[in-house]
C-alpha cells in the first residue's frame, strides 16, 4: 500500500536542423505556412527552437524556422506570433510582431476539363471529365469540344490581363464572369488572344472558361495572366478551383444525373486520363516505372484462374478483394497499351463471379457484397468498349440481383440477414465504422458505373442518395483533429472506398457534393502522417508493418493542394498500385518534409463517443540515413495513447491498451504493439467475456501495466483514460495520461503515466501509482529480440 513511481529511460541519438527567413510563404484553404529569420544577433547554435501561436493559442513547436498550421477554415483571417528559446538565457523570448494572413477559398488547386462531340448541347451530353492540376491541357482525344472550367480566386485587388496560349492555330474562346456564375463575357479568342485589362477584387470568386474546338492534331492550350504590369505567367494553380455546377447548394440526385458522363470509362480514371498515361509512360520515368510494375502484376494474373466460390465469410471477403485487385490491374493495363488479352482476362473474372457464384455472401458479410460490387463495376467500366451487348447485360444483371436489390432492402429496413451474420447488420448504412465507408462507397461506385445502362435508373438514384447520406454520418468522426478512431489500419481501409467514391462522383457527375469539406477531413492527411515513425502505430486491430503506403493520399493532396503529402506518399511506397499511377501528378513539385516543417509534437483528442486520446513526439520529419531515401530512418518517434480500453460500443476493434506506447529510432521499432489477433478464433467478437482472454487484446499484450493480473480483463472495460496534460517545447515535451479509470477496480486510487521526450534524444516513461491495497504491478514492453535495448528503471516508493 502506498505510492510508487517507476521511471524508464531510453537513450537515443539524433540531430536537429535549423534554417532562416520570415514571411507567410504560402496558404491554401486549410493551411498557412510561415518562415522566419534567426533572431537578430544570433546564430543557429543560440536557438533551441520555436513556439508558434495562433493568437494566444500554441499550435506548434519546431526546431526549424518554418512551420505549417493545418485544419484551418477556408477564406478566413488568422494572426500568428512566434517565440524562440534562448539557449544562453534559458528563456522564451518574443521573435516578432503579430503576422496576419488569410486562407484561400476551398478546393483550390485543380481545374475541370470536359469534352463532348461537336454537335453536343453546350453544357449537357458530357462525354467525359478530368480534373487537372494545371490551367493547360492537350487535345488528346478525338472529340471536338473541350471546355476548361474553373473559378479564379485572386488574393490581391488589382488590374489583370489574360492570355490564351496554343501550340497550333485552333478555335479558342476565353470567357470571364463578374461573379461565380457561368454567364461569362468573351474577353479573348484565337484572333485576339490577350484580353484588355480587367479589375478583379481579392478573395472574390470569378467563373473562367476556355472553350476549344479541337482538330485532327493534338494541340496544347492554356491560360496565362498578368497582374498589375507584372510578367505574363501561367495562372498558378493555387489561384484556381474546379467549377462545380451546384456550387455548394443542395441538389437532388436526379438533377445531378442530368449532367452525368455518358461514356465509359467513368470511374476514377477517364479516357482522357488513360490517354495521358499512354504519353507519360514514354517520357516520365516515375510513370514508366509504376506502369512496368503494374504490368508485371497483370502478366501474372493472366496465368491464374478466376476466383472460385468458397464457403465462409472471411475467405469470401478475401476473394472479393482479389477481384478488385485483378479488375483494376487488368483494366488499367488494357487501357494503356490496348492489348485485348488483358481485357478478355478481366472479363473472365467478371463472368465467373456473375455466373458461377450463387450469391455474393449477403447472408454472411455485406462487406463481401460491397467489395465484389466495386470489383465487377470497375472492371466492367474500364473494359466496357470491348464487351458485347450480351456480356454487358449479364454483368449488369448480376449487379442488380446479387448487390443492388439486397442494398435497397437494407436501406429500407425490409431485408435482414440471419442472426449469425458478421458485422453491424443492418446498421452499416449509418454506422460510425469502416463498414459505412466501404459499403456505401462501393455501392456509390457501382451505381455510377451502371447508370443509364439499364431501365433501373430510379433504383440507382435511390441507392446513391442513401449511400451519400450514410457517408456524411461517418465523416463526422474525423472532426476535430482528422483522426480515424478505429486504428490506422481501418483508417486506410476507410480511405480506400471513401476517396474512390469522391473521385468517382467527380468524374461521373462533375461534383463530389462537397463531402470532402467535412470538418477534420482536410487535415486527416497530416494526422495520418503523425501516427507513424519508421513503422505504423498498430494499436487496436491493426497489423504491424512499415509505415503504410496510402495512395488515396495522392487524391486528397490534390483536392486540398498539399503537394508535400504527395511527396510523403511517393517516398513511402514500396510497391506500385493502380491508384498511385491514376492519381500521380507531375505538376505537383516535390517538397521535402523539412521544408514544410509540421509540428514535431501532436496531441489528438476525438470526441467522447469515439474515445481515442493520444499524443506523439518526434525529433525530425525528414531525418534520413545518407544511404537511403526512406523517411524517418534516423528520427526518434514515440507515441502514447489513452482512450476507452476495449470498450467503445461503436468500435469492436479496440483493445485493452490504455497507456500503451510505441517507440521508433535508428530505423527500427524498439517498443512494439503486437496488433490484431486472428478474427476467426473462438469468441473473438464477444466483448463481454472471451475476447479478453487473448493475449494480444489484453493490457499485458501491450506496452502498459497489468495490476493484480488474473483471467479477468486487466483494464476496466468501458473506462475513459484521457490525456490530462500536454506540453511541447524544443528541449522537453511530454504527455500525461490519467489511467486511474482503467485500473480503478484493481486497488488503485490514482495512476498517471507520463511520456517525455527530452532534447529530442531521450525518451522517459514515468508511472505514478497510488494504491489502496497491497498488490502486484507488471510493467510490460514488447521488443524485437534482434534489437539491443537497455532499460533503466528507478522505483521510488513514497508514503501515501
Amino acid at each position: 500500500m502506498g505510492t510508487t513511481s517507476f521511471l524508464v529511460l531510453f537513450f537515443v541519438l539524433s540531430s536537429i536542423l535549423c534554417s532562416a527567413e520570415i514571411r507567410v510563404s504560402s496558404t491554401t484553404a486549410h493551411t498557412v505556412s510561415l518562415e522566419w529569420d534567426l533572431p537578430s544577433g544570433t546564430s543557429a547554435a543560440d536557438v533551441a527552437g520555436y513556439h508558434i501561436y495562433r493568437l494566444s493559442k500554441q499550435v506548434g513547436t519546431t526546431v526549424q524556422s518554418r512551420f505549417t498550421d493545418t485544419n484551418l477554415t477556408p477564406n478566413s483571417s488568422y494572426q500568428y506570433n512566434i517565440t524562440w528559446f534562448n539557449k544562453k538565457s534559458g528563456k522564451e523570448e518574443v521573435l516578432s510582431d503579430v503576422i496576419s494572413t488569410r486562407t484561400r477559398n476551398s478546393g483550390v488547386g485543380r481545374v475541370l476539363l470536359e469534352w463532348s462531340p461537336l454537335n453536343a448541347e453546350k453544357y449537357k451530353n458530357i462525354n467525359g471529365r478530368e480534373y487537372l492540376t494545371s490551367p493547360s491541357f492537350s487535345t488528346l482525344l478525338s472529340y471536338r469540344h473541350y471546355r476548361l472550367r474553373a473559378y479564379i480566386n485572386p488574393t490581391v485587388t488589382g488590374t489583370y490581363s489574360f492570355l490564351i496560349t496554343f501550340s497550333l492555330y485552333e478555335f479558342c474562346e476565353l470567357y470571364l464572369s463578374e461573379n461565380d456564375q457561368p454567364s461569362g463575357i468573351l474577353i479573348a479568342n484565337t484572333t485576339k488572344p490577350q484580353s484588355s485589362p480587367i479589375n478583379l477584387r481579392a478573395y472574390q470568386k470569378y467563373y473562367l472558361e476556355l472553350f476549344v474546338v479541337g482538330g485532327v492534331r493534338e494541340v496544347e492550350v492554356g491560360i496565362q495572366w498578368q497582374a498589375d504590369k507584372q510578367p505574363m505567367v501561367p495562372i498558378p494553380i493555387e489561384y484556381l478551383s474546379p467549377y462545380d455546377r451546384f456550387n455548394g447548394r443542395s441538389v437532388n440526385i436526379t438533377e445531378a444525373f442530368e449532367y452525368a458522363t455518358l461514356t465509359h470509362p467513368r470511374l476514377i480514371a477517364s479516357e482522357y486520363r488513360f490517354a495521358w498515361l499512354r504519353t507519360q509512360v514514354k517520357v516520365d520515368p516515375t510513370v514508366a516505372a509504376l506502369f512496368q510494375s503494374i504490368k508485371s502484376s497483370a502478366d501474372k494474373i493472366l496465368t491464374q484462374s478466376p476466383v472460385v466460390y468458397e464457403p465462409g465469410p472471411t475467405r469470401a471477403l478475401d476473394l472479393a478483394r482479389l477481384v478488385v485487385t485483378r479488375s483494376q490491374t487488368l483494366g488499367l493495363v488494357y487501357n494503356v497499351i490496348g492489348n485485348l488479352t488483358y481485357a478478355r482476362r478481366a472479363w473472365a473474372e467478371i463472368e465467373a463471379v456473375a455466373t458461377k457464384w450463387p450469391d455474393w455472401k449477403f447472408e454472411e458479410i455485406f462487406l463481401t457484397v460491397a467489395e465484389m460490387s466495386y470489383g465487377v463495376a470497375v472492371g466492367l467500366d474500364w473494359i466496357y468498349n470491348t464487351l458485347t451487348e450480351s456480356q454487358k447485360t449479364l454483368a449488369f444483371n448480376a449487379l442488380f440481383s446479387k448487390s443492388f436489390n439486397n442494398a435497397i432492402g437494407v436501406y429500407t429496413g425490409t431485408l435482414y440477414p440471419p442472426k449469425d451474420a458478421v458485422g453491424p447488420f443492418p446498421y452499416w448504412p449509418k454506422a460510425y465504422t469502416n463498414w459505412n465507408f466501404v459499403c456505401n462507397g462501393a455501392l456509390i461506385l457501382a451505381s455510377l458505373a451502371t447508370y443509364n445502362e439499364t431501365s433501373n435508373n430510379k433504383q440507382l438514384e435511390f441507392i446513391l442518395e442513401h449511400a451519400i447520406n450514410g457517408i456524411k454520418i461517418a465523416l463526422e468522426t474525423f472532426a476535430p483533429d482528422g483522426i480515424w478512431y478505429e486504428s490506422p489500419g481501418y483508417w486506410g481501409y476507410s480511405y480506400f472506398y471513401m476517396v474512390k467514391a469522391f473521385a468517382g462522383m467527380e468524374s461521373s457527375l462533375g461534383t463530389d457534393f462537397n463531402l470532402p469539406l467535412a470538418p477534420g477531413l482536410a487535415t486527416s492527411m497530416f494526422s495520418m502522417m503523425s501516427t507513424s515513425g519508421v513503422f505504423s502505430w498498430t494499436y487496436g486491430d491493426s497489423d504491424y508493418d512499415a509505415t503504410p503506403s496510402i495512395p488515396e493520399l495522392l487524391w486528397l493532396s490534390q483536392r486540398f493542394l498539399a503537394p508535400v503529402v504527395q511527396e510523403y506518399e511517393i517516398r513511402l511506397s514500396r510497391s506500385a498500385s493502380v491508384e498511385q499511377i491514376v492519381w500521380y501528378q507531375q505538376i505537383l513539385k516535390p517538397i521535402s518534409l523539412s521544408q514544410l516543417s509540421l509540428s514535431l509534437d501532436e496531441l489528438f483528442h476525438i470526441d467522447t463517443f469515439t474515445g481515442q486520446y493520444w499524443a506523439s513526439f518526434r525529433s525530425s520529419w525528414d531525418q534520413t540515413n545518407a544511404n537511403t531515401s526512406a523517411l524517418h530512418t534516423n528520427a526518434v518517434w514515440v507515441g502514447v495513447k489513452g482512450g476507452h480500453p476495449g470498450c467503445d460500443p461503436t468500435n469492436d476493434h479496440s483493445h485493452l491498451d490504455s497507456g500503451s506506447f510505441v517507440l521508433d529510432a535508428f530505423g527500427k521499432r524498439w517498443a512494439f504493439d503486437l496488433g490484431s489477433e486472428n478474427y476467426e478464433v473462438p469468441g473473438y467478437w464477444n466483448t463481454s467475456s472471451t475476447r479478453w482472454l487473448y493475449y494480444r487484446l489484453r493490457a499485458e499484450g501491450h506496452n502498459t501495466l497489468s495490476i493484480n493480473p488474473s483471467q479477468k480483463p486487466d483494464q476496466v472495460v468501458g473506462s475513459a483514460s484521457k490525456i490530462v496534460d500536454f506540453y511541447s517545447s524544443p528541449n522537453i515535451s511530454y504527455a500525461v495520461v490519467d489511467l486511474t479509470p482503467a485500473y480503478s477496480e484493481y486497488g488503485i486510487s490514482r495512476l498517471h503515466r507520463t511520456l517525455k521526450l527530452e532534447n529530442r534524444t531521450v525518451v522517459i516513461i514515468e508511472d505514478d501509482i497510488t494504491s489502496v491495497t497491497d498488490g502486484v504491478v507488471w510493467w510490460f514492453m514488447h521488443i524485437n529480440s534482434s534489437n539491443s535495448c537497455l532499460l533503466y528503471t528507478s522505483p521510488s516508493p513514497r508514503d501515501s
